[in-house]
């Protein structure tokens, strides 16, 4: 096993379902708030960011702050556990800032979901509040008013490194634990959106007790780190959105991992919980304006 793992780790028991930030019932948290870490960022780790080869993937937006950003997000995941204070639960905003420090961005460093969309907003950048799909009578989603919004973006298009966090309330305003987020990273050739965040998805999600693994859930490459060593959080990419484009607009979008509910604004296509805010840092706000 590698060194870091000579680190003394406790391992975590954990209640049967848990989402978002939120830590389990059974986890230890007293004396906790939710994301209470300050990023920070080395001129060696900015130094091997830029080295970070992105040449796989593809993009549907890439500006110059994004292409940082996008090579902060996959150092992040070779060296998450580096720091063994970050894949644990309620690090979800921690996470995000730290992947922000690492693509060179360091005026956003929050202690919470609602905390990191209201820095983005006081600073200059510009918040979508995606309004939830209403259930129609034939039992389908009404989906206009969230894919206008989505559009609003950038014209059509989803740049890499914009902020996205699914929320439990319109404003991010609920209790730690009600709300999660990550940030834009590639985007396939075929619509596929991937968000980079502090997954929590396991097999105790599935069932209690669970132990079958399914796509995208974390540790699936070394179970042994979810296992034994008590994670319960990994920073990595997952599928948000499929989204199908016409004349330079999104004409509609689909969840691609239901299971992953607070990044889900169609709660599996039939109850949506999950309000969706997207947010643009300034930096990439000013370069889409361009």
């Amino acid at each position: 096993m590698l060194d870091r793992w000579k680190l003394a780790i406790a391992p975590l028991l954990v209640a049967a379902t848990v989402v978002a930030c939120a830590a389990p019932q059974d986890e230890d948290e007293s004396g906790s708030s939710e994301d209470a870490i300050v990023a920070t960022v080395t001129p060696t780790e900015r130094t091997n960011v830029e080295r970070t080869d992105i040449s796989s993937f593809t993009f549907d937006h890439l500006t110059p702050t994004g292409e940082h950003l996008m090579k902060g997000m996959v150092y992040w995941r070779d060296h998450q556990l580096d720091d063994l204070r970050y894949p644990v639960a309620r690090m979800c905003a921690s996470n995000v800032s730290k992947a922000l420090f690492l693509g060179g961005v360091q005026n956003h460093n929050a202690e919470g979901v609602f905390n990191l969309i209201r820095s983005v907003n006081n600073q200059g950048g510009s918040l979508h509040r995606l309004p939830m799909p209403a259930k129609l009578a034939n039992g389908k989603l009404d989906k206009r008013a969230f894919l206008a919004e989505l559009n609003a973006v950038d014209r059509g298009h989803l740049p890499t490194g914009t902020i996205v966090a699914g929320c439990i309330t319109a404003k991010c305003d609920a209790q730690p634990g009600e709300q999660h987020v990550g940030m834009i990273g590639n985007v396939d050739p075929d619509g596929t959106v991937w968000v980079w965040h502090n997954n929590w998805y396991r097999p105790e999600n599935e069932a209690p007790g669970g132990t079958t693994w399914k796509p995208f859930m974390i540790y699936s490459e070394n179970h042994d780190l979810y296992l034994k060593k008590g994670l319960r959080r990994q920073w990595m990419r997952t599928p948000w959105l499929k989204v199908r484009s016409s004349a330079g607009q999104i004409t509609d979008a689909v969840s691609l991992v239901p299971a992953i509910d607070d990044m889900d604004p169609f709660g599996g296509g039939t109850a949506p919980k999950y309000f969706m805010t997207l947010a643009v840092i300034p930096e990439i706000a000013a370069e889409l304006n361009r």
